[in-house]
């Protein structure tokens, strides 16, 4: 981003990741911060484009989230949102079939089973729930777009162009799209 913005900054909790990045991508317009959105200091209306990849799922509010991420976007500004979902058969955190499906209490118990971890912290939305989240946005929804142009959108290290996966994939999320595993929308401020 900041090879293309005048100002460009990265927000983490994870106080080695910034660290990392301080240490090794220098730039006159990019900065990182180890803080949580919800505790950024920034005015109102503040960015023109937020990223959003995979967050909405670990944080303790998801609504929280999407609230501050709408009081710091400029009218007219976007943020790219990718959104794991509920109902995707294989849970992308620990790799185990229905994993997300299941209540906690049970999601728990199987990744206990699996020895995989103790506790499920992960909150993933179904369609419908992050329609829910994200309804003060516009949604331009690249999903099937990306899966159909994977070269286009630079997401050939997922999904092969021409491939078996691609055609059962297209196939998949134009009849089943309430179960497609990532949804890629791009979210406008109006």
């Amino acid at each position: 981003y900041s090879k293309f913005f005048g100002n460009t900054l990265g927000i983490d909790i994870d106080k080695a990741a910034v660290e990392f990045s301080l240490d090794n991508y220098k730039s006159k317009s990019l900065d990182f911060s180890c803080t949580p959105i919800e505790e950024l200091n920034s005015p109102d209306n503040y960015f023109d484009v937020i990223t959003c990849s995979h967050i909405y799922e670990h944080v303790p509010d998801a609504d929280k989230l999407m609230d501050e991420i709408y009081r710091l976007l400029k009218p007219g500004g976007v943020c790219y949102f990718a959104a794991g979902n509920r109902f995707k058969i294989i849970e992308g955190h620990y790799k185990l079939p229905f994993l997300s499906f299941f209540p906690k209490k049970l999601s728990n118990f199987y990744l206990r089973a699996t020895g995989k971890g103790k506790k499920y912290y992960e909150n993933h939305l179904s369609l419908r729930n992050l329609k829910k989240l994200v309804n003060r946005f516009e949604i331009i929804d690249y999903t099937i777009e990306t899966i159909k142009h994977p070269k286009k959108y630079y997401a050939t290290d997922l999904i092969k162009e021409n491939s078996y996966k691609q055609k059962i994939y297209i196939f998949l999320t134009k009849y089943f799209y309430f179960s497609t595993p990532t949804f890629l929308w791009i979210l406008k401020k109006n």
